[in-house]
């Protein structure tokens, strides 16, 4: 693990093409890559990993990925109102997302040896519960996690009502003390112009 520069959010910029870009080189530490891609029918997106796998979480719009044999719709209203299924694709897999009106999507990577082929992730195979109560109150999706395939992605997706903590109680993923060391991008999208949202992180 690198030394991990000063947290903070990065905002996304205009697009089309990567409007959100974080890699380990730019975060501090050894393993996730996460980016968020905006396509046009004029505009798609492509891209190869040579030594990671690589998860495509459609948010909203429509489009296809192609990955060698699959072949894959994608679409979402808005990730509000509904699940997305995920495409996932093991290292050296070269792909094209496409869409003929417009597509964002966010696409993340980790390292992997290639021990899980490329597939589809249906939102029927994600689990999804209801944690907390009071101002903790939340539904986690669990997007890509045990026991969906992945070598070292773990994906999910948490939609928080309004003036309730999604990371609660206050908890840590940095390895010490017997809890496990996990990378994490946090994205955050709000139903609302009018929203903010407020992400907290203390150091030992």
């Amino acid at each position: 693990m690198t030394a991990m520069p000063a947290s903070g959010p990065i905002r996304p910029q205009p697009g089309p093409g990567r409007i959100l870009d974080i890699t380990p080189e730019s975060a501090g530490w050894d393993n996730v890559a996460f980016s968020v891609v905006e396509l046009t029918a004029a505009d798609p997106w492509s891209g190869i990993e040579p030594d990671r796998e690589t998860a495509i979480v459609p948010l909203s719009g429509s489009g296809r990925v192609r990955a060698e044999a699959l072949d894959a719709a994608i679409s979402r209203t808005s990730v509000f109102e509904e699940l997305g299924r995920i495409v996932y694709l093991p290292p050296g897999t070269p792909y094209e997302i496409t869409t003929e009106s417009s597509l964002t999507a966010a696409v993340g990577s980790a390292p992997a040896e290639g021990r899980y082929p490329a597939r589809i992730i249906e939102p029927s195979e994600m689990r999804v519960e209801i944690r907390g109560g009071g101002q903790a109150y939340r539904q986690v999706v669990h997007s890509l996690a045990h026991p969906l395939p992945a070598e070292k992605l773990i994906c999910y997706e948490v939609f928080v009502p309004r003036g309730t903590w999604s990371g609660w109680p206050p908890h840590c993923h940095d390895g010490r003390d017997g809890s496990p060391y996990l990378e994490e991008v946090y994205y955050f999208r709000l139903d609302r112009p009018e929203g903010y949202c407020m992400h907290r992180n203390w150091r030992t």
